[in-house]
């Protein structure tokens, strides 16, 4: 299933199945309570692969960066997708993409580029309201994207993370406690005494004697 990665503060993205993920690089310095530089790199080296990624604008410096086989792709308070293959659909912001071959190609909002061919073209409406509805549908995360004024909301704010990772990756639940707590080490330690041997009229000195 989906998996979501909480990177650094104001950035995150939305992992798909099938996907090979690494994190490359993951870097946070900070002034005060504010973020002043921010720096990650994900790899995914499979075609099938994809991540939805969010970033908030920053004051300071920010460098976030998906590299798949067919190249790089760098963006700053940017909502996009992008797989294994190259293609990147850009929800929000601008998606800069640098090939294996030098060649640089920038995807404004509400547009695609094909995978590998450099070829830029606007999204559907039928393109735009899946991308949406996938994220929608991830728990935690709510979105619209209005395709007159090309305007993208999210309704997830970006800053804290704890939350949805908890919703969309539960953790296992704890065993149940042993009704028997006391172990076999404990046993072996203190192992059962034996009962006391019976009382023996004959063996005592002190029991009446026998009748004749």
């Amino acid at each position: 299933g989906k998996v979501v990665v909480g990177l650094v503060p104001g950035a995150a993205a939305i992992v798909e199945p099938e996907t090979n993920l690494k994190i490359e690089r993951l870097n946070v310095e900070k002034k005060g309570e504010k973020v002043a530089k921010r720096e990650v790199q994900l790899d995914i080296d499979n075609s099938k692969g994809a991540a939805v990624s969010f970033l908030k604008e920053l004051d300071g410096v920010s460098d976030f960066q998906i590299r798949t086989p067919q190249g790089i792709a760098a963006a700053r308070g940017t909502a996009w997708r992008s797989s294994g293959g190259g293609s990147i659909q850009v929800l929000n912001g601008n998606v800069t993409f640098n090939s294996g071959t030098g060649q640089s190609i920038t995807v404004p909002a509400g547009f695609s580029l094909g995978g590998g061919d450099g070829t830029v073209t606007q999204l559907s409406q039928a393109e735009l309201d899946a991308l949406v509805s996938a994220i929608n549908s991830t728990p935690g995360f709510s979105a619209t994207f209005d395709a007159t004024t090309g305007s993208f909301t999210l309704g997830t704010p970006l800053g804290d993370f704890t939350e949805i990772l908890e919703e969309v990756n539960p953790e296992e639940d704890p065993p149940d406690p042993d009704p028997n707590p006391d172990n076999d080490e404990d046993d072996d330690e203190n192992p059962p005494q034996p009962d006391p041997p019976a009382d023996n009229d004959d063996d005592d000195p002190y029991s009446s004697p026998p009748a004749i």
